[in-house]
C-alpha cells in the first residue's frame, strides 16, 4: 500500500507586542523525532511522518522574518514556532537624489 500524504494546518498570527509571527501546528501522535520544520525569510515548511502518512504544511509571511532568531518547540503533538520579523530598515538601500 502507497504512503498517505495530508495537508496540516499552519496556524499563524502576528503578535504586534513582540512583533513576531506565532505558528502552531496540531501533529498528534507524531514523534518528535519525525517533525522537520524548515524556515525561510517569506516563510515556513513542515513535514513529519507517522507510520503510512506523510504531513505537509506551509505558510508563506507578509514581512520577512529574522532566520536565525526562530525558535520552536514541540510537545504533546503541538509545534509552536516564534518566528520575529526583520527590521525593515537595517537592509534598506540609500537612494542618491538628483
Amino acid at each position: 500500500m502507497q504512503d498517505a500524504t495530508v495537508r496540516l494546518d499552519v496556524n499563524a498570527v502576528y503578535n504586534e507586542v513582540k512583533n513576531q509571527y506565532e505558528i502552531d501546528v496540531e501533529l498528534p501522535w507524531v514523534p518528535k523525532e519525525a517533525v522537520d520544520l524548515q524556515i525561510l525569510p517569506h516563510g515556513v515548511m513542515v513535514r513529519a511522518k507517522r507510520g503510512k502518512v506523510n504531513y505537509r504544511g506551509v505558510y508563506t509571511f507578509f514581512l520577512p522574518v529574522e532566520e536565525d532568531r526562530v525558535t520552536a518547540r514541540y510537545s504533546r503533538g503541538l509545534l509552536t514556532v516564534e518566528a520575529p520579523l526583520k527590521d525593515q530598515y537595517v537592509s534598506a538601500k540609500k537612494v542618491k537624489i538628483t
